[in-house]
């Protein structure tokens, strides 16, 4: 027979009439109606519900009776279940299978409650009540079995539950025909109970487990308990179905073995979830294990949790070893403190991921450049779990680049001693002004430096200062050292050397404007220098600081046709002719000079 026929019309409309317990205007729970009630009183066996908070919404006598033979307690709408169990085991038991029920399941218990001398062996069934889909509370129905009377009853209400859980139930009868399909089954399989019942288990079996079927069967009917079986199905339609499936013995009123109870649980949709996170996995394993890179998962004490071998090899630890460290414990000590300060940052929130260029102290103390990228992950709750490092190693990169700033520097000190070397040239042609180029070019620099340009605009600013006499090659030897005063003519000779200058520089590729520099330095902020007349911004800065060191280096310094007039004269005339210099070049020759650093000893 279908489960549901027959008596279990009574259960039916006790559970519709606990499913909908009215509230009154202060919150307190009213009884079902009159009627309603009298369906839960007409039943011999204790009937209860509650709401999600575990409170009464409708009880029988038959219940309340028992909880003040049981408990000593006298219940009441309104009243918390757990409240009235007050022996702790019992109020545990209750507790589990309400937390089951209101998540959806029907949950069936058979279990000894009750004080020591009056301990009664109850079957209880905890079934979720339902608004649509919403769980809004538990109807359950406590069978004494102590007494053999109940039997007939409870296999009635148990037929109930059957009936209205979303599992598959079936029985299957000792020579494999099934005896009893609910409604689950039918929506799990596909078959109706009309279709199913009186055909043999195997209808819903594939083919290839079909050999088994029957021994499994038999085995449960000697006793055996299954539970959590995991298995395959096959719909009407023939598509598969993973089910977990529970068996025991199914028994008759005399307790002998007449079949196998049998519920199943469609777990299709979680084994193909559960399918996609495994390979997830299996290819993050295989992208973490195969990388060309250092990976790792560090926890947040900064103990090394996981290590690809890549950064096993990079380290010279085995991953054992690796980690009974912390990453600070090979981390350079000079860089210890960086990657903390990193890491904290980003425990606090400031950052999500960090990287940085870091030295690792290798076992066999080898300094290991490396480059990393840290990410924090995160658990379900979102709260900070562990570190994923991605670890490069650029020692060769670090090797290059060390190599090519030795290079570069060879490179650039070569390029100032030929500047020097030209310098040198044009200073042999006039004795009176060797080692010119060389202190212009000294205080350029430093002048450059002390009104804040970047060491990179210093080196060109030094760079032009040694060549921005060169344009002198140009001009007549006994000129430059003409003692006395020149004429109009020489001296016009004289004012070519920066256009002279530019033309020997214009086919060497500066990084600098080194040309301009050398054409304007001897320009004036109001157009009365030459070759030019440029006027203030249309100067170039660099041409503005060395136009200064050439003038303070020229007047602290003797000449045929006159004597060294001395730094104080040298500064005065800079900062007494603002008309002429640019004033912060100005005032950085100030600050120098009253800290004697202006010009070298």
């Amino acid at each position: 027979m279908r489960f549901g026929e027959g008596g279990v019309a009574v259960m039916v409309r006790a559970t519709k009439s606990i499913k909908a317990p009215s509230v009154g205007g202060q919150g307190i729970i009213k009884a079902p109606s009159v009627g309603g009630q009298g369906v839960l009183d007409a039943l011999a066996t204790p009937a209860f519900a509650v709401d999600r908070r575990l409170r009464y919404t409708a009880f029988n006598r038959a219940h309340a009776a028992v909880m003040r033979r049981a408990y000593g307690t006298r219940i009441a709408l309104g009243r918390s279940v757990l409240k009235c169990h007050t022996i702790p085991l019992d109020g545990e038991l209750t507790k589990a299978s309400f937390a089951r029920a209101l998540n959806g399941e029907t949950v069936v218990s058979k279990a000894w409650v009750g004080p020591e001398d009056d301990r009664r062996f109850y079957w209880t069934t905890h079934s979720p009540l339902r608004e649509g889909r919403k769980v809004v509370g538990v109807a359950v129905v406590a069978l004494d079995l102590t007494d053999s009377e109940l039997a007939a009853q409870s296999q009635a209400l148990l037929a109930a539950i059957v009936e209205s859980t979303d599992d598959a139930i079936m029985s299957i009868s000792t020579g494999g025909e099934i005896l009893s399909w609910n409604p689950g089954a039918e929506r799990m399989y596909g078959y109706s109970a009309a279709q199913a019942i009186g055909e043999d288990a195997s209808l819903i079996v594939p083919i290839e487990g079909r050999k088994g079927i029957h021994d499994i069967h038999a085995a449960v009917e000697h006793g055996t308990c299954l539970t959590h079986y995991e298995t395959v199905r096959i719909h009407k339609d023939g598509r598969a179905v993973d089910v977990s499936l529970g068996m025991w013995p199914l028994r008759d009123g005399s307790g002998a073995v007449v079949g196998t109870s049998c519920v199943g649980r469609d777990i299709t949709e979680q084994n193909a979830a559960e399918a996609v996170l495994q390979a997830s996995r299996e290819r993050y394993r295989a992208t973490f294990e195969q990388a060309a890179v250092g990976m790792a998962q560090i926890g947040l004490d900064g103990r090394w949790l996981d290590a690809n071998d890549c950064l096993c090899r990079m380290l010279g630890y085995s991953q054992d070893e690796l980690q009974s460290l912390t990453f600070a414990d090979v981390t350079h000590p000079d860089e210890r403190d960086r990657d903390l300060e990193a890491l904290q940052t980003m425990l606090a929130g400031g950052i999500g991921t960090y990287y940085m260029e870091k030295r690792y102290i290798a076992k066999d103390g080898e300094d290991v450049w490396v480059h990393v990228a840290v990410a924090l992950a995160r658990d379900a709750a979102g709260k900070p779990d562990y570190l994923v490092s991605v670890v490069e190693d650029i020692r060769d990169r670090k090797e290059a680049e060390e190599s090519l700033l030795a290079a570069n520097a060879r490179l650039e000190k070569m390029v100032y001693d030929i500047a020097a070397l030209m310098g040198r040239v044009v200073e042999a042609r006039d004795p009176y002004t060797q080692g010119h180029e060389l202190r212009v070019a000294e205080l350029s620099a430093r002048i450059a430096d002390e009104i804040g340009l970047s060491e990179d605009e210093v080196a060109g600013i030094r760079m032009a200062a040694l060549l921005h006499d060169v344009g002198k090659l140009s001009v007549p030897g006994e000129i430059l050292s003409r003692p006395g005063t020149l004429s109009a003519g020489q001296m016009a000779l004289v004012k070519e050397h920066p256009a002279s200058g530019r033309e020997i520089l214009s086919s060497v590729e500066f990084p600098w404007p080194i040309v301009d520099a050398v054409l304007h330095h001897h320009e004036r902020l109001d157009g009365s220098g030459y070759p030019d007349g440029l006027e203030g911004e249309d100067i170039l800065l660099p041409a503005r600081v060395i136009a200064v060191a050439d003038v303070i280096e020229a007047m602290t310094s003797h000449r045929p046709y006159r004597a060294a007039v001395g730094l104080d004269a040298a500064v005065a005339e800079i900062t007494d002719h603002p008309e002429l210099y640019d004033p912060d070049v100005s005032a950085a020759c100030v600050r120098l000079f009253e800290a004697g650093l202006l010009l070298s000893a």
